[in-house]
């Protein structure tokens, strides 16, 4: 695979003895549909670069040092609003997180409509 796909967006990686052959597969494959692109918005050749709100680099996704740093700085949630905005912010890196969804349970729980609004110690 070397290429990923978006609603309206695509990223290609490869090595650089075949990417101008993948390249010219994608634009071939771009004309056949009628597929424009906005040259303002293209990069080629990128070695280090965010896309998508992650930092991409040869050795694939990493996570954005400015984020972390705003997660970690976040005061305690503790009302509905402060807990959506949190969750939002941590399902962004849960595929850095091991064991992400068992962490994030007591969080979720506090989001049940079927239960009142209580914080607990181990939503720390």
């Amino acid at each position: 695979m070397f290429m990923k796909l978006f609603l309206d967006d695509f990223s290609m990686f490869n090595d650089l003895n075949t990417h101008l052959t993948k390249l010219q597969l994608c634009f071939d494959k771009c004309r056949k549909f009628d597929i424009s692109s906005n040259l303002e918005k293209c990069m080629f050749f990128m070695h280090l670069d965010i896309i998508l709100g992650y930092v991409v680099s040869k050795e694939g996704k990493l996570q954005d040092l400015k984020k972390i740093l705003a997660i970690i700085h976040m005061l305690t949630s503790k009302t509905p609003k402060d807990i959506q905005v949190f969750n939002g912010m941590a399902q962004y890196y849960w595929c850095f997180i091991k064991n992400f969804i068992f962490i994030m349970v007591p969080i979720t729980k506090l989001l049940w409509k079927t239960k009142a609004f209580e914080w607990i110690i181990e939503c720390q």
